[in-house]
């Protein structure tokens, strides 16, 4: 593995840090709220009074979608630390962990991190902005088996976009 591959490698180990990080963050808020909402369902106070008060079953349902929610993220964690970033060659075609490089059509580029986990999360890399998207995701489908210098059209809620990939890491 040449240098170039090494940083590159790292490079996506950190961004797979940083999205480990977000969903950690989540996770403890969300278990907190849990707990508040578990609280509140079996407090004497959300005993209904009459059969129209629903407060205690509504928070019920509140911890229940929240656990639910604890799970999913737990579960795209472990799909993450399982995730090992992988060097792409020249001329690859874009698969899982590549760090894809778009050029949009009024001329800036954008950068795109392909991975199973973490899709619409924004991380900051070398005074970048780096778009998580997963290979379910409409770009993301678009975006696996193409190479370098192909063109792909997605259509959006603003119309349909165009963008020329520029690079595959």
């Amino acid at each position: 593995m040449d240098d170039n591959s090494q940083a590159l490698g790292s490079t996506k180990k950190i961004l797979l840090e940083q999205i480990q990080a977000v969903l950690t963050s989540e996770l403890e808020v969300l278990r907190t709220s849990a707990r508040s909402a578990r609280d509140a369902a079996t407090h004497a106070d959300a005993r209904a009074e009459n059969k129209y008060d629903t407060r205690g079953l509504e928070a019920s349902y509140l911890a229940g979608a929240q656990q639910a929610r604890i799970a999913e993220i737990v579960s795209q964690q472990q799909v993450l630390s399982a995730t090992v970033p992988r060097p792409f060659a020249a001329n690859a075609a874009i698969a899982a962990t590549a760090l894809v490089e778009l050029r949009t059509e009024a001329g800036g580029s954008d950068l795109y991190f392909l991975v199973a986990q973490g899709a619409g999360l924004r991380l900051a890399f070398d005074n970048r902005s780096v778009l998580v998207v997963t290979p379910q995701s409409p770009l993301g489908r678009m975006l696996i088996g193409k190479r370098t210098g192909a063109c792909v059209t997605i259509n959006t809620a603003q119309g349909r976009k165009e963008y020329e990939i520029v690079s595959i890491r």
